[in-house]
C-alpha cells in the first residue's frame, strides 16, 4: 500500500472523528475532542493539547475568528451531508463520488507545531515540556536524535500499517507498538 492511500485512509478517519455523531453528550464530547492539538482558548491562548504555548497576536486573533466562522459552516455542512449520505449494507456512510464538505485550512499559527510524545514528557516545537509546561528548549544533538526517532516511528507505524491490509497474511491482528524513545525527559 502506498503512503499517500495511508494518509488519505488516516485523514478520512481524522475527519470523521472530528465530527462527534449523536449522543446523549454529544456537546461534552465535542468540547473534550476540540482540546486536541491545536486550539484556542478564551479567544487568545494558544494550546496543543493540553499544553500552553503563547498568547496569540491581534491579528492571530482575528485569523482564528475567521478560522472559527468557517468551521461552525463547515459542520453544518456536514451535518447535512450525513443526513443525505448513501450508507452501505454494514450502515457506514458511502463517501466515494460524494459531496462531502471541504475541511477549511488551519490557522497559520497552528503551521509548524509539531509534538512528539516520549515516555514521560514530550517535545512540542523544538521545547522539552514535563506535566504540561515547557522546561528547555532541546539542544542541537537531542533535536537530532528526535528527527530520527521520528523517522523511525514513521516507518514502523507504515510498516504495521501495510501489514493490516496485507491480504490472504494468515497472520492475527498485532497491535501497532511504537520504537523506544530517546531518553530526554530529564
Amino acid at each position: 500500500m502506498r503512503v499517500s492511500t495511508i494518509f488519505l485512509v488516516a485523514s478520512l478517519i481524522f475527519v470523521l472523528s472530528a465530527h462527534p455523531f449523536h449522543s446523549e453528550n454529544e456537546e461534552d464530547e465535542y468540547d473534550e475532542f476540540s482540546k486536541y492539538g491545536c486550539h484556542v482558548e478564551e479567544g487568545n491562548l494558544l494550546f496543543y493539547d493540553d499544553a500552553f504555548v503563547r498568547n496569540l497576536t491581534n491579528d492571530e486573533q482575528k485569523e482564528n475568528e475567521k478560522y472559527q466562522a468557517e468551521m461552525e459552516k463547515h459542520n453544518e455542512a456536514f451535518e447535512k451531508f450525513l443526513e443525505s449520505a448513501p450508507v452501505d449494507e454494514h450502515g457506514f456512510v458511502n463517501f466515494s463520488g460524494s459531496n462531502l464538505p471541504n475541511y477549511p485550512n488551519d490557522p497559520s499559527f497552528c503551521e509548524g507545531l509539531e509534538k512528539v510524545d516520549l515516555e514521560d514528557c514530550f517535545v512540542l516545537s523544538g521545547k522539552l515540556y514535563k506535566d504540561n509546561k515547557p522546561k528547555r528548549d532541546l539542544t542541537e544533538d537531542e533535536k537530532k536524535k528526535l528527527e530520527e526517532y521520528s523517522k523511525l516511528q514513521q516507518k514502523s507505524f507504515e510498516e504495521w500499517f501495510n501489514g493490516i491490509f496485507e491480504a490472504n497474511s494468515g497472520s492475527e491482528y498485532v497491535p501497532y507498538v511504537k520504537p523506544e524513545p530517546p531518553k530526554l525527559c530529564n
